[in-house]
């Protein structure tokens, strides 16, 4: 019986290396080239405006990447480099610190939007504070009749309902939500 399971654990141990191998060199493969789409080869045909926003914590494209796209586009308005954003959180954690970068850019390509922006600002009839991440989110939790998650929602940094539309029934147990109602609600 001894001989069996030896023979069956060296087997599996074989099995399990070549996997973790294969791991391995795929990790490596997507590491070191990180331009799997061939962005690289694509970037000079592009030939209007362009914004780069790179997450300093990028595991799949490294910065030295997004440098080299940067250098062969032939109108690069700007690389934006985010500190602690990854691949995978920029736009849901991070977009407040790309934000204005995205303003300016569209800003750069029609200037005439920048003077609408102003103008339509003061003659907006909605107050700022009904703007804000708290009338927001607290607004609509008030209609699904849990206002008193308001909270627990701005303090998680769910300040928009795009980033609420992701939450999975685990980031709402996170939030405090434990009756099934609630959760189902939202």
């Amino acid at each position: 019986m001894t001989s069996v399971n030896n023979i069956v654990n060296k087997r599996l141990d074989k099995k399990k290396n070549s996997l973790r191998n294969l791991a391995d060199a795929a990790v490596t493969h997507l590491q070191g080239s990180g331009d799997i789409f061939e962005n690289l080869k694509k970037a000079g045909h592009i030939e209007c405006p362009t914004l780069i926003v790179h997450g300093m914590e990028d595991d799949f494209v490294s910065l030295k990447n997004s440098k080299k796209l940067s250098a062969k586009l032939h109108k690069l308005w700007k690389l934006v480099e985010i500190e602690e954003a990854g691949h995978h959180d920029l736009e849901t954690t991070y977009s407040d610190d790309y934000l204005d970068a995205c303003i300016e850019f569209l800003e750069s390509l029609a200037p005439e939007l920048k003077e609408e922006r102003k103008t339509n600002a003061r003659k907006s009839s909605i107050p700022q504070a009904y703007l804000s991440p708290e009338a927001i989110i607290g607004k609509w939790l008030e209609e699904l009749g849990i206002l008193k998650y308001r909270e627990n929602f701005i303090q998680g940094g769910y300040f928009d309902l795009l980033s609420v539309r992701m939450l999975e029934d685990e980031d709402l147990k996170h939030l405090g939500m434990i009756l099934l109602t609630h959760v189902t609600g939202v």
